[in-house]
């Protein structure tokens, strides 16, 4: 392909605003960008939590929500297309820092870390995030919406306030 006589490379991924967009959009190499990131920050929550000087839990629940949660939304609702099999990779990432964070066993179940910290499933928080920023851009007069939003604007902002009401966390 070229513009100008001058021939474009096609490329399998791109980079824009630190999403990874790929050629079949499966957000296979963005996760995976993710959990390498996310991997490398539960190392430092391993050290902070050491068992005789370690830090509290709830200083360390604030450091996994600074270094890795924060890591983990960033442009969820972008990839909140992927396949549940690609997305279930972050809950486990979420599942480590619990435990890191609550000093527990590896075979400690993952909804019994959460109901200790009070963290939903990682999924109720995408469709949370979805919904917020869906009610934050309807508020917005003038906004560009797309057509298909349009044609059904009343059914949509109902489900979204409804996906909102349900999910208050």
């Amino acid at each position: 392909m070229s513009i100008k006589g001058k021939l474009i490379k096609v490329e399998e991924t791109v980079k824009f605003l630190c999403v990874i967009f790929d050629k079949s959009m499966s957000w296979k190499p963005h996760i995976q960008h993710i959990i390498d990131r996310c991997e490398k920050r539960l190392n430092l929550l391993r050290v902070m939590a050491g068992a005789h000087w370690g830090a509290s839990k709830a200083t360390l629940l604030i450091v996994y929500k600074a270094l890795i949660r924060s890591v983990i939304d960033y442009g969820s609702e972008a990839y909140n297309t992927a396949s549940m099999t690609i997305k279930a990779k972050l809950e486990v990432i979420q599942a480590k820092a619990l435990r890191i964070c609550c000093g527990a066993m590896i075979g400690t179940p993952t909804s019994a870390l959460q109901v200790e910290f009070g963290q939903p499933l990682l999924e109720l928080r995408r469709k949370r995030m979805t919904a917020d920023y869906g009610l934050k851009i309807s508020c917005i007069p003038n906004h560009p919406p797309p057509r298909h939003l349009l044609a059904n604007g009343p059914t949509i902002m109902a489900s979204l306030t409804e996906a909102k009401s349900l999910l208050v966390l």
